[in-house]
């Protein structure tokens, strides 16, 4: 045996014992089939104590009707494997511990031995290795009980120890669990939705969708949480609301986390211990939820109760995780103050380990990247862009990932790179587009949309912005500031200021960052309408937030010339005016945006143009005079600011009128 004399090495074996008189009398006479055995079946695991070494033999002696070797006698059988060189150290008399170091087999002869010992006993290689996973449960090994499981191929006990320990599997042994879910047939997974959920979050497949328990009826929510089922329910609707928000079906999600915090709720008002470990991450589950679905005010109090409960938690993970997503909250929200405080407590929690521990420093990136936007910190933001890498689902975090760096380029970018970006945004093939992104429900299509006007408006092409903002998203409040600045940036300012004060008087629930950039357009659009008192004001109580929430970004959004004509009569505006990183920054808010509105009749006379149709053939089509489309003409080329065709063509194709629809 790959230089190894098994016969002689028995013999050694039998003979150590019974020099100690380890051996009973029961043994003798067949002592070499009962130590070729014993020997055997403790080839079929890797690394074992004293501890499991005494069970394994007892269970094998157990089923051949032999008397157990006592504990003296497997310390000797251990030490003469190790003296032959077939077994590592430490030594077996050894009483060890899990936490202590294990005896392991040399690699060829473990080979060996477990070759012979399959042939020999096929039927009992499965019956050893569901033994030692019941083993390993017993010591609260989860990790290993469920190697052991997948190999006797017992799927059962494989999903069992899953749903009784995912949380340490997820996040202390994410290579382990991957394992035995890639090995698990998918049918003996139905009967857990915790499983499944896992699959999904680790293992995706669209199989999964269709195997997601029943809800519970809305009037049993309550009785439930009461019940000794409480907890076992709350995984369930734990485990579903996860499942369908990584698929993007965020209705779906939301009727599961009704469910799971009415049974939460009820369990917590009537002090049940059932879900104190739990609760922490049923609390931080729909605050994810929120974040993903733009209720960031919502979110941030979900994820706060989720600290709170984070100290009685089971999960190890709770604390850094949630601190991480207070801080990235807050950042999206526009408090840097806030988000500043919540990174530093992330940073002082107990770490993670695996797949978590990936996630949560993604997450802390972003937020770093969003304050540093927000503050003009250059340096900072290209640093946590950098390391950011792939750190982050995109799934889950794209929209905020393309809003911060749209921030960058908007903020240091060059026209041409603003522009490249512009075009990757619309050019986007469908298929690589996330899931989550046509979600109903979702923050990330309005983010996406409000994203691609910003960047138009910052390349002057109202139009093309326009178009955006009569489209899918036109009615959601991600859209109000881009559709007030688009007024302001092209003249309109009676407009610009109407839209900003119904955005700021419509939605109570505007995020501090979204009202200090309302707050700006209406002071900048008074001061162009005469009100300067007005404008003075709304200007000053502009600046007094962003001393608030320590941020500088949203003063790059508007004209910066009227900003500071205001400031004349406001001097103690002039401080944070004047800060040396504002001054530097590109100036995106200050650039004119060309915005051409085109009646029906012109934009189908543009069409025909592009068309190559003279003015008679036009005519012809429209059933008017010649001379009625050739002043229609004229008055299209006035708008564009050209006077010819090949100008008016171009002009037309750079401000995306082209695309629209013909009317007649």
């Amino acid at each position: 045996m790959d230089g190894v004399d098994q016969p002689r090495v028995i013999g050694a074996l039998i003979g150590a014992l019974r020099a100690d008189d380890a051996f009973d009398d029961a043994f003798d006479g067949e002592a070499t089939r009962v130590v070729s055995e014993v020997v055997g079946a403790l080839s079929e695991v890797d690394g074992f104590t004293s501890d499991l070494a005494v069970f394994l033999i007892a269970g094998v002696s157990a089923e051949r009707g032999w008397p157990s070797l006592p504990a003296m006698g497997v310390g000797l059988l251990l030490d003469a494997l190790r003296s032959a060189g077939w077994l590592s150290s430490p030594r077996g008399r050894a009483r060890l511990s899990l936490v202590e170091a294990e005896a392991h087999w040399d690699v060829a002869a473990r080979d060996a031995l477990r070759s012979a010992f399959a042939a020999a006993h096929p039927d009992r290689v499965r019956q050893l290795n569901e033994a030692v996973s019941d083993w390993y449960a017993d010591q609260d090994a989860p990790a290993r009980a469920v190697r052991y499981a997948v190999a006797a191929g017992s799927w059962p006990r494989v999903v069992a120890i899953l749903t009784s320990n995912w949380p340490r599997l997820l996040f202390e042994h994410p290579g382990t669990l991957t394992r035995a879910l890639r090995s698990t047939p998918l049918a003996s997974m139905t009967g857990s939705p915790v499983v499944l959920a896992l699959q999904e979050i680790l293992l995706p497949s669209a199989a999964i969708r269709q195997r997601l328990p029943p809800r519970l009826k809305e009037s049993d929510w309550a009785a439930v949480g009461r019940s000794p089922q409480a907890r076992f329910a709350l995984e369930v609707s734990l485990s579903a609301a996860v499942l369908l928000r990584r698929r993007g079906l965020y209705a779906q999600a939301r009727a599961y986390d009704r469910q799971l915090d009415a049974i939460r709720s009820s369990s917590i008002a009537h002090c049940s211990t059932q879900i104190v470990g739990l609760t922490s991450l049923a609390f931080a589950q729909s605050g994810i939820l929120s974040q993903l679905s733009g209720e960031t005010t919502e979110a941030i109090a979900q994820l706060r109760e989720a600290y709170r409960h984070a100290g009685v938690s089971s999960f190890q993970f709770s604390a850094s995780d949630v601190t991480a997503r207070l801080a990235l909250s807050y950042a999206i929200a526009g408090d840097q103050r806030q988000s500043v405080a919540w990174l530093a407590r992330s940073r002082e929690a107990p770490v993670p380990r695996g797949l978590l521990a990936r996630g949560i420093r993604g997450i802390t990136l972003l937020a770093e990247a969003k304050i540093a936007a927000a503050q003009l910190d250059r340096e900072r933001m290209e640093r946590a862009l950098g390391a950011l890498g792939a750190s982050l689902d995109l799934d889950e975090c794209w929209p905020f990932v393309i809003s911060t760096r749209a921030n960058y380029l908007l903020t240091w970018g060059a026209p041409r790179e603003i522009a490249a970006y512009c075009a990757q945004l619309q050019a986007r093939p469908d298929q690589s587009v996330p899931r989550s992104m046509d979600a109903d429900g979702s923050i990330a299509g309005p983010i996406r949309a409000a994203v691609e006007v910003n960047v138009l408006l910052a390349l002057g092409r109202g139009n093309d912005a326009l178009a955006i903002l009569g489209g899918r998203y036109q009615h959601h409040a991600a859209l109000d500031e881009p559709r007030a600045r688009l007024a302001l940036l092209t003249g309109d300012s009676p407009r610009a200021r109407d839209l900003a004060l119904t955005a700021l008087d419509r939605t109570p629930a505007l995020l501090p960052i979204q009202r200090l950039e309302l707050r700006l357009i209406i002071a900048v659009a008074s001061y162009r309408m005469g009100r300067i008192p007005q404008a003075a004001d709304d200007l000053r109580r502009a600046v007094s937030q962003a001393y608030l929430l320590s941020v500088l970004q949203p003063f790059l959004r508007v004209p910066r010339a009227d900003l500071l004509a205001i400031a004349e009569r406001v001097p103690d505006t002039l401080t944070l005016l004047g800060n040396e990183r504002l001054v530097q920054a590109t100036r995106a808010g200050g650039l004119e945006v060309t915005l051409v509105t085109l009646s029906g009749r012109e934009q189908f006379i543009l069409a025909k143009l592009s068309q190559g149709l003279p003015a008679a053939a036009i005519a012809s089509v429209l059933s008017v005079s010649i001379n009625t489309v050739r002043s229609q003409r004229r008055t299209l080329y006035r708008k564009l600011g050209v006077t010819s065709r090949l100008q008016a063509l171009r002009i037309a194709a750079d401000l995306g009128l082209l695309a629209a629809p013909e009317t007649r």
